[in-house]
C-alpha cells in the first residue's frame, strides 16, 4: 500500500498534459521505483474525475464512469509503492463535498494535493482556445471581457465565464482543496514563462511529489500544442458557420482531433501566438497581483516563483485575434486544407485495409450464392448494346472527336452516355462499355503517363467494338488532341482510314485562357494567372504549360497530325456558340455533324462542368503551393484526383454562390486577337466543314472589366 498519495488536480492548460504524458510513458520505471501511476488507458483518470464530480460532459454522462473512482482508489491501496499519483486537471472543479470524497479516500495515507499554475493572461487566452475547439464561436475579447465582468461582454460569454472561474479561479481551488489537506500538503507548481524548457514543469512536479526526475521520459512526452492566433479565428469562424452542420463526434474527431491538433499543429510559420488582448491588460494584471498576495498569505509551499503569476506586460502587448490579417486568416485555412489532403492518403489506406477486412469476413459468411456486388461500378443507364459478332457486318462510319478541351466535351459526351440504348435504337452506338472507356482509350492510344496494366488494350477494343456495328459510331474524348502523327496513323488504321470522319469542338481563345488556367489548377499547378498567360502567350509551346496548352488548343496543328490523311469534307469543325447564346446550340452543331436527331435527347442528364471563379482558383492554387513535392509521397494515384480535383474543387468550391468571372487582362487582349485570327486563317485554308461560324473564334473585344485573379485579398479567401 502507498505511503502517500499525490493527487494532482489541475489547473488546466498549465502543462498537465505534458506532465500526465511523462507519467504515462514512465510508468513502467516508475512503477519498479515504488510509484504508483494507476492507469490501464489514457482516459482513466478522466472517467475517475466524472465519476467523483457526478459530472456529464457535453451534456452526456457515460454510465462506464460509474465506479472507475472507486476502482481507481483500490488499485493504489493494493500496490506495492510507496508513492501513489492521480492526476486530472478536471479535478480543479470539484466541489467541497467532492474534495472531502477524494481526500477521505485514502485514510490510510498522507495526501498531498498539488496544482499546476500559470499567469491569468495566459490563462484566459489558453481557456478561450479551449472552447474555440470545443464549437464556440464567441470572439476573444467578449469572452475575457465576460470573465471578467466588465462592459461589453455578451451573455454567451459571462455563462462561459461561470464555467472558466471554477477550474482557473487559483484563490477558490485553493481553498476548496486546502479545507481537507493541511497547509504544507497543498502543494503549487508555477509553470515556466514563455520560451522556458518544457523539461523545467517536469522537473518542479518531480520535486514536489518526490519522484526522481531522470525517471521520466520527457524526451517522447507529448506537449499540448497550442493554435496561433489565426488559426484560432479560422476555427472560431468556422464554429460560427458551420459547427451546426455535424454531429458532435464528427466535430470531435475531424475538427478537433484532426484539423486543431494535428494538421494545423503540423506547420511551420503558423502566425503570430495567442496572447491576451491589450486593452484587458491592466484588470488582468491587477487581478492576477491580488491573487498573488492571497496565495502569499496563505502559506502554500511553491515550487517555482509566485511572480511567475503576474502576466508579462510584453505578451499583454502581443496579437489578440482582433489584430490578426485577413490574409493570415486565409493562409491558415490555406494550411488546412492541404494538410487534410496529406492526412487523406494515409487514412484512405487505412480505411481500405478495414474495408478488406470486413469484405473478407462477409465473403465467409456468405455460402454458395457468390453474388457479391463488385465495388466501385458506375450505374450503366440500360443494357450493353448488342454488338454483331466479328466480321458478320460491314461496319459503318466512324466520328472520332478528339477535343480541345473545355469545349463543352463533358457535356456532349454524357449526353450521349446516357441516352447510349436510345440512340443504338437509332442506328448511332455510342463504343462505350464503360463510362471511362474513352478516357482509358485515350491513354492507351498515347501511351501516356497515367497509362497502367488495367488501360493497356482499352484502344483496341473500342476501335473493334465499331467494326462490329453495321451504323454510325461514335467515339469522344478531349485526350486524343495531342496524339503524335505515329499515334494517329495507328488509330485511323484500327478504324480504317476510309470509315473515319474527325471532329473538333474549338472556342475563343479569349474565353479559353481563363478555363485552361482552372484547369491546370486542378491538376496541381500553382502558377498565377500572369505567370500562366505569359507562359502559354509569350513561351508558346516551348513554355512548361504551353507545351500542353498548345498541342491540343492549336486547332490547325491538331487537324494538321489528325487530318492530314482525310478528305476535307470528312474534317468537322464544330464552334463554341457566344456568350449568351442558347446553350442546347452546342449540342444542335454536334448532333447533325454526327447524324443524331438534336431533339431526340434530354439534356438536363447531362453534368454541368460548372466553373471556379477568381478566388476559388486562387485559393486552390494556394492550397496546390502549400502541397508543393509532398504530394507525390503523401497521396497515392489517383488520390490527388478525387480529393483535391473533385471533391474540394468541383464539389465544394465550385458550389460556392457569388463567384467572381474573371478574363484575361485587357493589355493581352490584341495578343490574343491576333492568335485567333490566325488560327481562323489556317482552318478555312484546310476546308474543312464548319458547323458553326469561324467567326465565333475571334473575340470582339476584352468585354467588360472584371478582376484580375492575382488581385485577390486575403480578405477575399477568408
Amino acid at each position: 500500500m502507498a505511503d502517500r498519495v499525490y493527487l494532482h488536480v489541475g489547473v488546466p492548460k498549465t502543462g498537465t498534459t505534458f506532465v500526465q504524458d511523462v507519467l504515462w510513458r514512465s510508468r513502467g520505471p516508475l512503477a519498479r521505483n515504488g510509484v504508483c501511476y494507476p492507469l490501464r488507458r489514457r482516459t482513466e483518470h478522466f472517467a475517475a474525475t466524472m465519476d467523483l464530480r457526478g459530472s456529464s460532459w457535453g451534456g452526456r454522462r457515460n454510465p462506464d464512469w460509474d465506479g472507475t473512482w472507486d476502482r481507481l482508489v483500490r488499485t493504489v491501496h493494493e500496490a506495492d509503492a510507496g508513492t501513489g499519483i492521480i492526476s486530472s486537471e478536471l479535478l480543479a472543479a470539484a466541489d467541497v463535498d467532492a474534495v472531502e470524497r477524494a481526500v477521505r479516500s485514502f485514510p490510510d495515507h498522507e495526501v498531498h494535493v498539488v496544482l499546476t499554475v500559470r499567469d491569468l493572461a495566459r490563462q484566459l487566452a489558453s481557456g478561450w482556445q479551449e472552447q474555440v475547439k470545443h464549437r464556440v464561436s464567441v470572439p476573444l475579447d467578449d469572452f475575457v471581457a465576460g470573465c471578467m465582468g466588465l462592459p461589453g461582454g455578451s451573455d454567451r460569454a459571462r455563462r462561459l465565464g461561470e464555467r472558466f472561474w471554477p477550474l482557473h479561479d487559483l484563490t477558490d481551488v485553493t481553498a476548496r482543496w486546502g479545507s481537507h489537506v493541511a497547509t504544507e500538503h497543498l502543494h503549487l507548481v508555477t509553470v515556466p514563462g514563455v520560451g522556458g524548457p518544457v523539461e523545467l514543469l517536469w522537473e518542479r512536479f518531480a520535486e514536489v511529489t518526490g519522484l526522481d526526475p531522470e525517471l521520466g521520459r520527457t524526451d517522447t512526452a507529448r506537449p499540448n500544442t497550442s493554435l496561433t492566433a489565426p488559426e484560432a479565428e479560422l476555427l472560431r469562424r468556422y464554429n460560427a458557420e458551420h459547427a451546426g452542420d455535424v454531429s458532435q463526434q464528427h466535430y470531435d474527431r475531424v475538427v478537433r482531433a484532426l484539423l486543431s491538433e494535428q494538421v494545423l499543429a503540423a506547420g511551420d510559420d503558423r502566425g503570430p501566438a495567442l496572447a491576451l488582448p491589450a486593452t484587458f491588460a491592466e484588470e488582468v494584471t491587477a487581478r492576477a497581483r491580488a491573487t498573488v498576495q492571497e496565495l502569499a498569505d496563505r502559506g502554500y509551499p511553491v515550487s517555482g516563483d509566485l511572480d511567475d503569476l503576474i502576466p508579462d506586460p510584453d505578451r499583454t502587448r502581443s496579437v489578440g485575434t482582433d489584430s490578426v490579417a485577413e490574409d493570415q486568416v486565409a493562409e491558415v485555412g490555406v494550411r488546412a486544407v492541404a494538410g487534410f489532403v496529406a492526412e487523406l492518403g494515409p487514412l484512405t489506406r487505412r480505411l481500405k485495409a478495414r474495408q478488406q477486412g470486413a469484405a473478407e469476413r462477409t465473403e465467409k459468411a456468405v455460402v454458395g450464392n457468390g453474388a457479391l456486388p463488385a465495388a466501385g461500378m458506375r450505374p450503366v443507364p440500360g443494357p450493353p448494346v448488342e454488338l454483331a459478332e466479328p466480321g458478320s457486318v460491314e461496319p459503318g462510319p466512324v466520328y472520332l472527336h478528339v477535343g480541345a478541351p473545355k469545349t463543352g466535351t463533358t457535356f456532349l459526351q454524357d449526353v450521349m452516355w446516357y441516352h447510349r440504348n436510345p440512340l443504338a435504337e437509332s442506328g448511332v452506338l455510342f463504343a462505350r462499355r464503360r463510362y471511362g472507356d474513352h478516357y482509358r482509350a485515350s491513354i492507351d492510344l498515347r501511351d501516356a503517363p497515367a497509362k497502367t496494366r488495367k488501360i493497356e488494350g482499352t484502344w483496341d477494343r473500342v476501335a473493334a467494338d465499331t467494326t462490329r456495328w453495321a451504323g454510325t459510331s461514335v467515339i469522344s474524348h478531349e485526350l486524343f488532341a495531342p496524339a503524335s502523327e505515329g499515334q494517329v496513323a495507328r488509330a485511323l488504321d484500327a478504324l480504317g482510314r476510309d470509315r473515319v470522319h474527325l471532329v473538333y469542338t474549338v472556342r475563343d481563345m479569349w474565353r479559353l485562357l481563363g478555363a485552361e488556367w482552372q484547369e491546370a489548377t486542378k491538376h496541381g499547378r500553382a502558377l498565377s494567372f500572369e505567370e500562366y498567360l505569359a507562359d502559354v502567350l509569350d513561351r508558346g509551346p516551348d513554355g512548361v504549360v504551353g507545351r500542353w496548352f498548345w498541342s491540343v488548343h492549336d486547332p490547325v496543328d491538331v487537324l494538321a497530325r489528325w487530318a492530314a490523311d482525310l478528305p476535307p469534307e470528312r474534317v468537322h469543325v464544330v464552334t463554341l456558340p457566344a456568350v449568351g447564346a442558347d446553350p442546347a446550340l452546342l449540342w444542335k452543331r454536334f448532333a447533325r455533324v454526327v447524324g443524331i436527331d438534336p431533339g431526340a435527347v434530354d439534356l438536363s442528364v447531362a453534368r454541368p462542368n460548372i466553373s471556379l471563379g477568381a478566388e476559388e482558383v486562387t485559393f486552390l492554387r494556394h492550397v496546390n503551393a502549400r502541397l508543393g513535392g509532398r504530394r507525390g509521397e503523401v497521396l497515392e494515384r489517383g488520390q490527388y484526383e478525387r480529393y483535391v480535383k473533385e471533391l474540394l474543387a468541383q464539389d465544394v468550391l465550385a458550389a460556392r454562390p457569388g463567384k467572381t468571372r474573371y478574363l484575361p487582362p485587357p493589355e493581352r487582349f490584341d495578343q490574343v486577337r491576333g492568335e485567333a485570327e490566325r488560327i481562323v486563317e489556317g482552318l478555312r485554308a484546310t476546308g474543312c466543314q464548319v458547323a458553326g461560324d469561324l467567326a465565333e473564334l475571334v473575340p470582339a473585344g476584352p468585354g467588360e472589366p472584371s478582376r484580375h485573379p492575382d488581385d485577390t485579398t486575403g480578405a477575399d479567401l477568408a
